[in-house]
């Protein structure tokens, strides 16, 4: 079974960050890294992952 490798950004908001894992064709896997174990990891395309981030600068 394959298993992304999770990086965190290089900054964190008071010990929260989130994890992502690029290496997956097609998709941008996003996960808690406060429950990186066991918590669950949500499957955003890429097109959407791009979205997301692009709306929270403009924010």
């Amino acid at each position: 079974m394959f298993r992304p490798v999770f990086r965190r950004p290089s900054t964190n908001f008071c010990g929260a960050a989130l994890e992502l894992a690029l290496a997956i064709s097609g998709f941008a896997p996003v996960r808690d890294s406060k429950h990186a174990s066991h918590g669950p990891v949500i499957p955003f395309t890429r097109p959407a992952w791009a979205a997301f981030v692009s709306a929270l600068v403009r924010s």
